[in-house]
């Protein structure tokens, strides 16, 4: 197979997509010149062409896929603010990879950094030069590399579940971590001597394969329609939680940070005494490194165990005030 095969039948499409139907961020003179200078994926030691060639067959078919060396999107790997955004989608910016290089490579950018793949850039261009490509081979190739695109945006979105949970102090050092109805239930059997060891925790569990950064947690306190939006409870840094902020969460991975629950209930009563906010639900919340925030499903404040042995719903609107 050579670089000149200009009698090669057009690239086949994945998925039984036409030349045409996907739009692309890359101009053609881009994806020729990607091609015209790469003879394998840019992985070091990867032999896989850019272009599978069957000649018996007649098949030509996209071997690799574009990937960016800076990402163009804050979230997305190694992304630069300083790296002028109309070249994002230039050929200094892109490289060709295959598909099980990839989704490792944007799947773990502190190990895989820009100066490492400026330096596979480096290598993959050669001077012996690449594939040819024609005109009415390049929008079957954007087609088919916008499509693994939109794969590799799929798989490395950040996938942050955010939920609150219960904890106690063991006899060892750590924290048991436990649903909030085992809390309830271990003080029903236990008493209130192993109250002053319960805690209320927001656990972030990341379900995708990119890693995030959460730069703060706490709880999320309504106080009813008639109040402009929730109280905003952020767990401080203590001895309790194992994890301190930032804190790195890995892909498939899950953390925890804790807090006693007496302070928790303080500060609502507090809330509710100096000025008349009554609580009616709470959610967790983490602030991701990107700037997003997650928030947990609200719960009804009755269910959230930082009240005294006994005291439900009931109770709660006698202690708020609160008619019936």
């Amino acid at each position: 197979m050579t670089g000149n095969n200009v009698d090669a039948p057009p690239l086949a499409l994945p998925g039984g997509r036409q030349n045409g139907q996907v739009p692309s961020p890359y101009t053609q003179q881009v994806i020729k010149l990607l091609f015209a200078t790469a003879r394998t994926c840019a992985y070091p030691g990867c032999q896989v062409p850019p272009v599978f060639e069957d000649k018996e067959r007649g098949i030509r078919s996209v071997a690799v896929q574009i990937a960016h060396i800076r990402s163009a999107k804050l979230s997305g790997p190694r992304h630069d603010p300083d790296y002028p955004p109309d070249k994002l989608n230039t050929e200094e910016n892109l490289l060709l990879l295959c598909n099980p290089h990839h989704h490792p490579v944007d799947s773990n950018e502190s190990e895989y950094t820009i100066d490492q793949l400026l330096e596979w850039k480096k290598a993959q261009v050669t001077d012996s030069g690449g594939f040819l490509v024609e005109d009415e081979d390049v929008a079957g190739l954007a087609a088919a590399l916008q499509a693994s695109l939109d794969e590799i945006a799929q798989a490395t979105r950040l996938q942050v579940q955010v939920r609150l949970v219960g904890g106690r102090i063991g006899r060892t050092p750590g924290v048991a971590r436990m649903n909030l109805d085992g809390l309830d239930e271990t003080e029903q059997t236990m008493g209130h001597l192993f109250r002053p060891g319960r805690l209320i925790g927001v656990e972030a569990e990341n379900r995708g394969m990119v890693g995030a950064d959460v730069q703060a947690a706490g709880i999320d306190i309504d106080h009813g329609p008639a109040q402009p939006g929730a109280w905003q409870y952020a767990f401080p840094d203590n001895r309790i939680a194992q994890w301190e902020f930032p804190c790195r969460v890995d892909g498939h991975a899950t953390r925890v940070w804790f807090e006693p629950e007496d302070r928790i209930r303080g500060f609502v009563d507090a809330l509710f005494a100096a000025r008349g906010l009554s609580p009616q639900r709470f959610r967790g919340w983490a602030r991701l490194g990107d700037g997003d925030r997650v928030s947990g499903e609200w719960i009804a404040r009755a269910d959230l165990p930082i009240w005294e042995p006994g005291v439900g719903e009931v109770q709660l609107r006698a202690r708020f005030g609160e008619p019936g």
